[in-house]
């Protein structure tokens, strides 16, 4: 693995270690029809907490972890957080950290990423799609504001709760 190779950046290591703990077991070619969504905010942010800067190279641990394995993954990225149009200038999360995931768009393949507008709440794009799809969702939210403002947030929890591949 990557992780023990002198070469590759402290922020290399840690981006390496994102999927780590989310292996899932699956043998069979049925179950690797399995669509994988990745919340590209979450994980960026978590692969960068160290230096309050979202690290696009968590997106990309993520998207090769799954791909290598044969599972077909989709990538969510926010128009708020890819600046692409805006000079290229970071955005702040709620806790402050730095974010800007304009890399994404140059290191996957534009047809694995999901851009949902700006002003729309990105969790319900992809709590959407993992419905649709009966996918799952890499990220370490929990999702329980969604889960709050559904009908039937019991429900809710516990379908967040079987579809969340936290790390």
């Amino acid at each position: 693995g990557r992780g023990g190779d002198a070469s590759f950046s402290p922020s290399d290591i840690a981006a390496a270690r994102i999927c780590q703990q989310c292996e899932i077991p699956w043998g069979t070619a049925a179950a690797r029809k399995t669509e994988i969504i990745v919340d590209a905010a979450n994980v960026a942010c978590r692969a960068g907490e160290s230096r309050r800067e979202a690290d696009v190279q968590g997106i990309v641990s993520v998207y090769t972890h799954w791909t290598s394995r044969g599972f077909p993954v989709k990538v969510f990225v926010s128009d708020r957080h890819a600046q692409r149009s805006r000079a290229n200038r970071p955005t702040a999360t709620k806790s402050g950290m730095s974010i800007n995931l304009d890399e994404t768009f140059k290191l996957l393949p534009e047809a694995a990423i999901v851009t949902v507008p700006a002003q729309n709440y990105d969790d319900s794009y992809m709590i959407q799609h993992a419905l649709n799809v009966d996918g799952l969702i890499v990220s370490n939210d929990m999702y329980r504001d969604w889960s709050s403002k559904t009908g039937n947030p019991g429900y809710a929890e516990s379908w967040a709760k079987s579809h969340l591949i936290t790390y």
